[in-house]
């Protein structure tokens, strides 16, 4: 996969007119448009989705846009952007690129793979992390076991303080660092942080949806029932919670995978949406995380 006309998704990234470089976010995108985050530009860097939504509204504002949820989200016109960036499988060279081709390798037959991210776009530097994506995976922990089970793979443990340090934001910093430290879907590969995302819009409760009815809750319980799709993005859970029974949780980020049956929380302001076919759904990326207990 290269510089595509595909419909970019999840893992895609672009390039505007302007030179800034913007991660594409989710499956479900405005007619004309595509749903993403800034991530480099003549304005700097942006690491965290605050940073990312800080540089929208002070240069991007007119780029805001009503989704099919009711939410406001950065959507770019088709017209502004110069290039789509579908993941790769051309690693560079150096330490980054031998830890690249060793994972695409343990990787390759679990799907289509490639890398993205900042070695994606060529502006990788020697702290970069290896983002790798795979589209059409029928078994993701079969795949991450593949992973785990190679010499190179090393989880975060100790080094879980400094990773999350950079990126923690909506979820306690202590709770943050007690769900990434054994994560699979992060940690190091031949001493080279990644990050691996299976992406399955087939499973995205918004795709079809019909009328979303959006709303908040002041505070909502919530505890995990069905954790079978947890190493797929976007995540979503069967969960039970103290206001509406049975619900769908739902998250684009990394952060929200991994979950096991019978992990608790509280979420302030939760996001709640109402489908138009029937089913809730609560997004967790909308949510303010009150606590969390494993």
């Amino acid at each position: 996969m290269q510089a595509s006309s595909q419909q970019p998704v999840e893992g895609f990234m672009i390039k505007l007119i302007d030179g800034s470089v913007w991660a594409v976010k989710g499956c479900v995108h405005p007619v004309g448009r595509v749903v993403a985050i800034p991530k480099r530009g003549w304005w700097g860097r942006a690491k965290t989705m605050r940073r990312s939504l800080g540089i929208v509204r002070r240069y991007y504002r007119h780029y805001l846009t009503r989704l099919v949820t009711g939410d406001e989200a950065p959507a770019v016109p088709y017209d502004d952007i110069d290039q789509v960036l579908a993941p790769s499988t051309k690693c560079p060279s150096g330490r980054i690129g031998s830890s690249c081709r060793a994972l695409l390798g343990v990787l390759s037959e679990c799907g289509i793979c490639g890398v993205t991210g900042s070695v994606l776009t060529g502006d990788w530097g020697p702290e970069s992390d290896v983002d790798i994506v795979c589209y059409g995976i029928s078994d993701a922990e079969k795949c991450l076991e593949r992973v785990v089970e190679s010499r190179g793979y090393r989880p975060f443990e100790g080094f879980a303080s400094v990773e999350v340090a950079s990126v923690y934001e909506g979820i306690p910093r202590s709770a943050h660092e007690s769900m990434i430290r054994e994560r699979f879907l992060q940690g190091f590969f031949s001493n080279v942080p990644y990050t691996l995302k299976f992406v399955n819009c087939s499973i995205d409760p918004f795709v079809g949806a019909g009328d979303v009815y959006a709303y908040r809750e002041p505070r909502l319980f919530f505890e995990v029932i069905d954790d079978r799709r947890r190493f797929l993005i976007p995540v979503t859970y069967r969960a039970w919670t103290d206001r509406f029974g049975f619900v769908t949780l739902y998250s684009l980020r990394i952060r929200w995978c991994e979950m096991k049956a019978g992990f608790v929380g509280v979420l302030r302001n939760a996001a709640v949406y109402r489908l138009g076919g029937g089913g809730v759904v609560v997004n967790l990326d909308r949510s303010v995380v009150e606590s969390i207990l494993f």
